[in-house]
This record gives C-alpha cells, structure tokens and sequence, in this order.
C-alpha cells in the first residue's frame, strides 16, 4: 500500500480558529497524531495520558485531548495525540470513520462511504434480559442466519 498525505485543517476546540497540516495517512493508527507545540498553541491542552504501541514495539505513554477538525469537507470532532517535535503527523483511523471516509490505496486518495450500525437481519435480542419493547423485531432467529424474507 502507497503512503500518501492529505490536507487536514486542525481548529481549536470551539472550531474557531484553524490551521492546516499535511497528513500521512495511515488507517492503521487509532486516533490523529499531531505536534505537541501546533495543539498547544490551538489551545488543546492534552487532559488525559493513553499507552500506544509505535511501529518499533515499543509502548510510549503520550497526551491525548479532543478538537475540532475539517476533513473531506467535513467538520468533526476526533481525538488527537500530542507527539514530539520531529513526529510524522498522521490521519488515523478514528477521524477517518467520524467523517465517514475510507482509503483508496491504489488512487491513493480518501473516498466517501456509507455507515454501517447493523446487519438487517440481526433480530435477536443481544442482551436476553432487556425487554422485548427496546427490540421491535421479535425474531428468535440467530444471528446471521436470516432467510431470504425476515418477515
């Protein structure tokens, strides 16, 4: 698969003010990783620590807070990592799902796509003792083993 990078504009948390990077994108980081000193100065103040493995094994604890980003012509909100100077900024996978895009390795561009939230022909209920009103289709069928008509 080719690397490549994409325009991301990273605003302050009110979506006020906003700066643009260029991305590499790599569908295989969990959240967006950006330098420290550009979410420090967007005002992005890193409120909690999270452990992410980098691609040597190596497990490193970093800060992590939420902000405002475009994307796709798109603006969402996506989780971010506060990274050392001198780290590759990258578009995970996180903000790639919010705004609803996926990775075109050989066009080596983002194109859209439809969300998913369930099968349709999941009808059983997934916890046995929630009431039967949280769950319209009173089904007992298994999942994935719905037959041409579910009806």
């Amino acid at each position: 698969m080719g690397v490549f990078t994409y325009p991301l504009e990273v605003g302050d948390p009110r979506g006020e003010r906003f700066e643009t990077v260029d991305a590499m994108v790599d569908a295989g980081a969990t959240f967006t990783v950006l330098p420290s000193a550009q979410l420090e100065r967007l005002g992005i103040q890193g409120r909690r620590k999270a452990r992410f493995r980098i691609a040597n094994g190596s497990v490193l604890e970093l800060n992590v807070d939420k902000t405002v980003v475009r994307l796709g012509g798109q603006t969402i909100t996506t989780p971010v990592v506060f990274a050392e100077e001198g780290t590759p900024t990258i578009l995970g996978a996180v903000a790639l799902e919010a705004a609803l895009l996926v990775v075109d390795p050989i066009g080596q561009k983002l194109v859209p796509t439809d969300g998913l939230t369930q099968p349709p022909f999941v009808h059983e209920r997934p916890n046995r003792f929630a009431p039967a009103a949280f769950y319209p289709h009173r089904r007992t069928l298994r999942f994935g083993t719905c037959p041409e008509r579910c009806d």
